[in-house]
């Protein structure tokens, strides 16, 4: 009877032994996935990035001291370069926030600015990819999966001669979707101007598109790593939504008057009788 007892009693304990181990086990096998497991990334939109900026996250001192002005110009143009490309890319900003100061002489406090927007943009799942300064101004960029956002200050302005701007900072950001978007289109303009000039290399780009709705005009700016022609329009005509390659204007960094220069191929297209006068009053403009 007592070898019984003993023998239930062992193999009560023996059992106990195995259910710890086998919890232990459990718990080191979840532990461990929890703790190798890729953290979460989060992808928020740019336009939600902005509005939880402009609502929670602006520091003290902005409403006091500074004036906002909502997709002002001088935040709400982007600069760009993806990994893949040649050359950067001028984007405009899906939402951006600007704020000067409203008293030319009070402190600057752009510095405190940008490392409270750095660390909120930093919550909102993005990582810092690119510092430029000049002795103008400075960008800090931050990129995510989905979004793309670019801080700027502005040094303030004081002569007269040019204007008295106030010292600023902001915000501006968009998708990277849009900034895909446009580079293919830029692209494709691209393969038409290439095949019939030898240019330098490029290494920026901005877009605009002029004109009337019947008859647009696609307006490239080329800045290349040419000292001597540092500055190249190239025009596209669309008409039934297909833009056509029909010239390019250059203005040599030789020439002191600036004087623009047009290639045999835009003179041609300016006496094209099916679009000529109106291509020739939208070069006008510039």
């Amino acid at each position: 009877m007592k070898d019984l007892l003993r023998s239930k009693k062992f193999l009560l304990i023996s059992g106990s032994a195995v259910v710890v181990i086998a919890i232990s086990v459990v718990t080191a096998l979840v532990l461990s996935s929890y703790l190798h497991r890729a953290p979460e990334v989060l992808n928020v939109p740019a336009h939600q990035i902005m509005t939880t900026y402009t609502s929670t996250y602006t520091a003290d001192n902005l409403r006091k001291n500074y004036a906002e002005q909502k997709n002002n110009p001088r935040n709400n143009i982007l600069e760009y370069t993806a990994s893949d490309a040649p050359y950067a890319l001028q984007v405009t900003a899906t939402d951006s926030v600007t704020y000067s100061k409203k008293d030319p002489k009070a402190v600057d406090s752009s510095a405190d600015l940008v490392a409270t927007a750095e660390t909120f943009l930093t919550t909102q799942g993005m990582k810092k990819t690119l510092y430029a300064t000049t002795d103008a101004s400075s960008q800090t960029t931050y990129t995510s999966d989905v979004s793309f956002c670019q801080i700027t200050t502005f040094k303030a302005v004081t002569d007269n001669k040019v204007a008295n701007i106030p010292a600023a900072f902001g915000i501006g950001c968009t998708s990277k979707e849009a900034i895909t978007a446009k580079y293919n289109d830029i692209n494709t303009l691209l393969t038409q101007y290439r095949g019939t000039s030898n240019e330098p290399v490029i290494t920026h780009i901005s877009r605009t598109v002029v004109g009337n709705s019947t008859t647009p005009v696609t307006v490239l700016y080329i800045s290349t790593n040419e000292t001597k022609m540092p500055n190249i329009r190239a025009y596209f005509v669309s008409t039934k939504d297909k833009p056509t390659y029909v010239g390019t204007e250059t203005v040599s960094a030789a020439n002191t008057d600036q004087k623009s220069v047009r290639s045999a191929e835009l003179i041609k297209a300016m006496a094209d009788p099916g679009y000529g006068a109106f291509l020739t009053q939208v070069l006008e403009k510039y």
